[in-house]
């Protein structure tokens, strides 16, 4: 992807999140859920935890489980933000 290509795609992924955000239920779909295994859901969340300064780290069984955290997350990693 283009540098250009990448800042567009953040775009759109902050727009959506700032409409998921605003919805009920903010879940993540059983299909994503298990995407990654419990081990690569344990780093992506310690990589979104350190990007947001948190000062806890995640435990074993917790992983951030927002659509809209995650889209916004991955927005800021593509522009290479903070």
């Amino acid at each position: 992807m283009t540098k250009k290509e990448k800042q567009f795609v953040a775009m759109l992924l902050k727009m959506a999140s700032s409409k998921f955000a605003n919805h009920c239920c903010n879940d993540l779909p059983k299909e994503i859920e298990s995407f990654f295994t419990k081990e690569e859901w344990l780093d992506l969340d310690k990589k979104y935890h350190r990007h947001n300064e948190h000062t806890d780290t995640p435990q074993e069984s917790h992983h951030v489980n927002a659509d809209f955290a995650w889209m916004s997350y991955f927005a800021n990693v593509l522009n290479n933000e903070k």
